[in-house]
């Protein structure tokens, strides 16, 4: 029956995530938030990419913190940053909130962070399903949404260089291939129960910034919120929505 297949393929799928995903998944997070070091001593003395770098060591230090792996957020600022992210996580209401911006608020229901199905079943897969909702869903513009980001267009162009800018740093972080081949495993698996996503995937970024011409995230600072409108049309996200 649809029924009993259906049962078989949860119980497939999450077999996969118990044995292999979810220790893979925080391997490859901490070997990506290692890589924050290198990147400030490339670009931490600039005053533009600093806020950038900030929000990858936070937009990586959440599902840290969500699957239980022990880190160190690499910016102290951040400390208190990840704890109010994960309390919101926890509360499971809607919440308007600042994110990769200074100047900009959005509005994230913190609902969807419940978990559901097979992922009530324990702590472990809890955190799993958290972790996933946060990569797959948490979005970083590249171009600036069809309702309004900000309550002006200096401030909406600040936040989407902003947010380019943390998009070509987590590009970098994946230019070791280790970073990528341990994330290509993943998402293969993932992708097999699930299918693939919609949106561009950050590692897939390289192709599309190569074209823009953007070498460095120097090359961004100096192109300015312009450099946005080469890019990509859509928000990326590390892992499929629908993989949790």
């Amino acid at each position: 029956s649809s029924s009993a297949a259906s049962d078989v393929y949860k119980r497939q799928l999450q077999e996969v995530e118990e044995v292999y995903i979810i220790d893979h998944l925080s391997e490859l997070l901490g070997k990506l938030h290692a890589g924050i070091g290198d990147l400030n001593l490339r670009y931490g003395e600039d005053q533009t990419i600093i806020k950038s770098l900030q929000d990858v060591d936070l937009y990586l230090s959440v599902p840290l913190d969500l699957l239980g792996v022990e880190y160190t957020s690499y910016y102290d600022i951040n400390n208190l940053r990840v704890s109010e992210m994960i309390e919101s996580i926890h509360a499971e209401q809607s919440a308007r909130i600042k994110l990769f911006s200074d100047d900009c608020e959005r509005d994230v229901d913190f609902s969807q962070f419940t978990p559901r199905g097979h992922y009530t079943e324990s702590d472990e897969l809890e955190r799993y399903f958290r972790t996933m909702i946060w990569l797959g869903r948490t979005e970083i513009y590249l171009i600036e949404p069809s309702a309004p980001l900000c309550q002006t267009e200096e401030q909406s162009l600040r936040t989407i260089q902003r947010q380019v800018i943390m998009a070509y740093l987590i590009h970098e972080l994946f230019e070791d291939e280790a970073n990528l081949e341990l994330y290509s495993d993943i998402e293969n698996i993932i992708s097999t129960f699930v299918g693939d996503q919609d949106n561009v995937k950050l590692p897939e970024l390289g192709e599309l910034f190569q074209e823009a011409g953007i070498n460095s995230a120097f090359d961004l600072v100096d192109q300015g919120a312009s450099a946005s409108s080469k890019i990509y049309t859509a928000s990326p996200s590390v892992f499929s929505p629908k993989s949790a």
